[in-house]
Formats: C-alpha cells, structure tokens, sequence
C-alpha cells in the first residue's frame, strides 16, 4: 500500500476537521508524530497522525487532564454562571 503523501494527508485533516488544526511537520506515515497545532486555542502537541484520524485531538482543550477540566469549567463559568457549575462539578467529581 502506498503512503500519503504530506497533501493528501492535510486533505484528509481537513475533511475531517476543516481548518480546526493545522499540521506543522511533514508527514511521515500513520506512525510516526507530528506537530500540531490547534487553530482554535493556539495549542502545539505532538500526535502520531494514525490516531489523530482515529479521533485524537487537543488535549488541552478536550478534557484529557484535570487542568483542561478546570480551564472548561472556567469557560463555562464565564458564559453561564454559578447554577451550571455546581452541576459540572458534580458530574467531574464522579469521573474522579
């Protein structure tokens, strides 16, 4: 089977998530990491490219650690208010 080439990769990120991420090295095969930027929040990380088209995404932004856990509920906190953050951290202290 034939490699992507670095095009047909950014093609296949965008298909899959329009201009959210951009991918700052060339890519190397599904294996191999790369750097990545996520468009919405300015956040670099590292992913190997296979699980990035498996679902991988920010994980500053996408709950993968307490810190990103407290920065969402500080975000909703700012939109909504005191009722819906009870609520969240309810739910966050049964994931704990």
């Amino acid at each position: 089977m034939k490699r992507k080439t670095t095009e047909e990769w950014i093609k296949q990120v965008y298909d899959l998530v329009g201009d959210e991420y951009t991918f700052l090295e060339e890519y190397k095969g599904m294996e191999n990491p790369v750097v990545v930027r996520h468009n919405k929040r300015g956040n670099k990380y590292p992913v190997r490219a296979g699980n990035f088209a498996c679902g991988k995404r920010c994980p500053y932004c996408h709950g993968n650690s307490k810190k990103a856990e407290c920065r969402i509920i500080n975000d909703i906190f700012e939109k909504v208010g005191i009722e819906y953050i009870i609520y969240c951290l309810k739910i966050i202290k049964k994931k704990w």
